[in-house]
C-alpha cells in the first residue's frame, strides 16, 4: 500500500516567482526615450545615407576633371594614382634577362645603357603583335624609384636613347616622383645642351618648375651655364618667376658668381628689384657676398635693353 506524504507549500517559491513576474511585466515603459532612440538611429542611417551619395558625388566629379584635365598617359590612372612598371619576380625571368635570352622591361633596358636592348623593349611595346593593341602608356609608366624611362635616359646622358623614346610617345614634361624635376631640368645640371635642345624640340616646358619652384633657367644660372640660359630665354623663359623662397634667376646668378648671367637676365628684361621672402635684393646678396663685378653690373644705371 503506497502512503501519500502531502507536500508542504514553499513560501518563496511559487508566490515569489509570481510576484517577480508581475512586476516585471508591471514596469512603465518610457514610450518618450524609445522614440527618441528611434528617431536618432534613424537620423544616422540618413546621415550615413547622404555621406555616401555625396562621397560617390566627389569621386564621380574627380574623375571627370582628371579625365578632361589629365588623359591617360602613363605615369597616373584616371584616380591620379601613380601607375608603376610592376617588377620581375620570377628568378627564372630575371636570370634569363641578365644572361640576354629574354627581352628586357623598358626601364631596366634604358638603364642597361644599351640602346639595342632599348630599341627591343620599344618595339615590344609599340609592335607587341599576336594582333594586341599598342599600350602607349607603358612609354611614360614610373618605375619603383617614380622615375620615367626618359628621365633615366636623361642622367645617363645618352642622346640615342632619348631620341627614341621622344619619336615613341615619350612625354617630355612628366617629373619624377621624388623632386618633381623634369627630364629638361636634368639636362641643364647634366649640361648636356644636344639633349636639352631634342626636348625643346619636342615642346618640353621651358617653365615648368619642381616642388621647391625652382625652374630650368634657375638651375642654368646657379651653374653659370651661360649657353643653357640663353638657349631657354630664347624659348621664352620666365626670367622674373620665383622659386619658395623668392628668389628669381637673378638672385641664383649672383649667389652663384655668374655676371655673364646678370647681364644677359638683365638684357632679357629681368627686373632687378624683386625681393625675396627676406627682402633682400639680388643687389643686397652681391654686396652680402662681396662679389664686386656682381655689384658693379646691378649697381650701375646702365640700361641693357
Amino acid at each position: 500500500m503506497v502512503k501519500v506524504v502531502p507536500i508542504a507549500s514553499d513560501p518563496d517559491g511559487d508566490d515569489a516567482r509570481s510576484d517577480a513576474s508581475s512586476s516585471i511585466h508591471s514596469e512603465p515603459v518610457d514610450l518618450e526615450a524609445q522614440a527618441e532612440l528611434e528617431a536618432q538611429q534613424e537620423s544616422v542611417k540618413k546621415r550615413s545615407r547622404f555621406i555616401n551619395a555625396r562621397n560617390k558625388l566627389r569621386d564621380d566629379v574627380l574623375k571627370e576633371v582628371l579625365a578632361a584635365v589629365m588623359p591617360d598617359i602613363g605615369s597616373y590612372d584616371i584616380d591620379g594614382m601613380a601607375r608603376r612598371a610592376q617588377p620581375e619576380k620570377s628568378k627564372f625571368k630575371i636570370w634569363m634577362r641578365l644572361l640576354g635570352l629574354m627581352d628586357l622591361e623598358l626601364h631596366e633596358a634604358v638603364l642597361s645603357g644599351s640602346e639595342r636592348m632599348t630599341r627591343r623593349a620599344i618595339k615590344n611595346i609599340m609592335k607587341p603583335g599576336n594582333g594586341k593593341v599598342p599600350d602607349y602608356t607603358l612609354m611614360n609608366q614610373y618605375d619603383e624609384e617614380g622615375r620615367t624611362p626618359l628621365s633615366i635616359a636623361v642622367k645617363i646622358k645618352n642622346y640615342e636613347m632619348v631620341m627614341d623614346l621622344l619619336e615613341n610617345e615619350a612625354l617630355p614634361d612628366i617629373c619624377d616622383e621624388s623632386t618633381g624635376r623634369t627630364p629638361l631640368m636634368f639636362s641643364v645640371q647634366n649640361n648636356t645642351m644636344d639633349i636639352s635642345k631634342i626636348l625643346l624640340k619636342y615642346n618640353a616646358s621651358v617653365d615648368m618648375p619642381d616642388f621647391q619652384c625652382v625652374t630650368p633657367l634657375m638651375l642654368a644660372v646657379a651653374n653659370r651655364d651661360i649657353k643653357h640660359c640663353e638657349l631657354l630665354c630664347t624659348r621664352l623663359a620666365e626670367v622674373d618667376a620665383q622659386d619658395e623662397n623668392g628668389w628669381t634667376p637673378l638672385h641664383y646668378a649672383v649667389l652663384n658668381d655668374a655676371p655673364k648671367c646678370i647681364v644677359h637676365l638683365l638684357q632679357e628684361g629681368a627686373n632687378r628689384h624683386i625681393r625675396d621672402i627676406n627682402k633682400r635684393r639680388p643687389l643686397d646678396l652681391a654686396r652680402f657676398k662681396n662679389y664686386g663685378e656682381c655689384i658693379a653690373i646691378l649697381s650701375s644705371s646702365q640700361s641693357y635693353f
